[in-house]
């Protein structure tokens, strides 16, 4: 089967990190995959180009100007001659649009991948490019694959045709996500931590939906109850340097030496092993991968109840209401003052849960059966 996707870039993000996933992914190994990019490839480009993925990028940029490009997708739709078009992102869902309206007649199938749609945590292009998709998803993609109930839900409320939503959870690979040992000595070696202090770590983008000045008033109720636990945040642009960072941390009046910044990272299985607990207390979320990854490296996590969170949590962490940093500060204590060995039997738990509901070989088969579902439609109906 010939693949082609359209994501705005492959920087590091969730969306971004379930294409690689699957490009790559055992079930796809006989499928010619071509992955199209409209503003630049990015970090993760490299992880395609060691599989022979062709990766392509329309150039775009914030010039309004440069946009007449995505009418190249044309062009490279008509050199790839997929059978089955998937589009990842709203903006990348126009344009992917576009592209099969002036030359393909195969299944285009967009995605969702967030469940707040409000002014406040998205930026007056992104709502512009939702609302249109919104208008055109009656009649425009043959499926639409949303990764959370909730984001359905979302979408569906302001005008998406339920009809055409799949819900296809993000998927984990055990083998690279899991415990270890060593590895987790190497990062509190690091951080110049003794196997014993508490560590509560905080993985995302800097982004207003992941609420980094809750994971620091967190942090300060937390200190105040156990002053030697240590915060470890990673991340795109989570550096010392970020000036709203520095702003955060005096404002709560939170000791340096006793955050974390560790900006973005390769090692995430070796740091989600390091930590003690997860702390997700985001304002907004779909299927959060950090939260998976950190369960199937057998460390609990704290979140918020949003997008499907408490879902994929169950019983094996703690779900606390959005913007409530006290009740958050009190779920992370909960847990750090359970003895050790009842966190690793959490943990443990956490990873079966994982086994047996997002393992990346079933998710990656369930995307699979799908485009071939609607690429069999489309010839059928030709």
């Amino acid at each position: 089967m010939k693949i082609m996707f359209v994501i705005n870039s492959l920087n590091v993000g969730g969306a971004e990190r379930m294409l690689v996933k699957l490009a790559n992914h055992d079930v796809f190994a006989s499928d010619d995959i071509m992955v199209v990019t409209l503003i630049s490839n990015g970090a993760l480009a490299h992880a395609l180009a060691g599989k022979n993925h062709r990766v392509m990028s329309l150039g775009l940029s914030q010039n309004p100007l440069s946009w007449f490009r995505a009418f190249a997708l044309t062009t490279l739709i008509r050199m790839h001659r997929p059978e089955v078009i998937h589009s990842w992102l709203y903006q990348s869902d126009l344009v992917a649009s576009i592209g099969v309206f002036m030359r393909s007649k195969n299944p285009l199938i967009w995605s969702l991948r967030q469940s707040n749609l409000s002014a406040q945590h998205n930026k007056p292009l992104t709502r512009i490019c939702m609302r249109l998709c919104a208008a055109l998803s009656s009649f425009k993609p043959a499926a639409v694959i949303s990764c959370s109930k909730v984001a359905k839900l979302a979408h569906t409320q302001i005008g998406y045709a339920a009809n055409k939503i799949t819900i296809i959870p993000n998927g984990f690979d055990l083998s690279q996500f899991c415990h270890d040992k060593s590895g987790a000595k190497n990062i509190r070696d690091e951080l110049g931590l003794g196997q014993n202090v508490p560590i509560i770590g905080m993985v995302g983008r800097f982004d207003s939906q992941k609420n980094y000045a809750g994971f620091f008033q967190m942090a300060r109720i937390v200190l105040m109850s156990m002053p030697k636990a240590h915060f470890c945040m990673v991340g795109k642009d989570i550096t010392i340097e970020n000036p709203e960072l520095q702003a955060m941390m005096r404002h709560e009046d939170i000791n340096g030496d006793q955050i974390h910044f560790l900006g973005e990272r390769k090692d995430i299985t070796k740091i989600m092993s390091a930590i003690d607990i997860l702390a997700l207390p985001s304002d907004g979320e779909a299927f959060p991968n950090v939260v998976g990854e950190a369960m199937a490296c057998e460390t609990p996590s704290v979140v918020t109840d949003v997008g499907d969170c408490a879902a994929i949590v169950g019983e094996t962490g703690r779900v606390v209401p959005p913007g409530d940093m006290a009740k958050f500060a009190e779920a992370v204590l909960d847990l750090l003052l359970k003895p050790k060995s009842e966190r690793q039997s959490m943990g443990r738990a956490a990873r079966a849960r994982v086994k047996k509901l997002y393992d990346l070989d079933r998710v990656a088969k369930d995307y699979r059966d799908l485009y071939v579902k609607h690429v069999h439609a489309a010839k059928v109906s030709r």
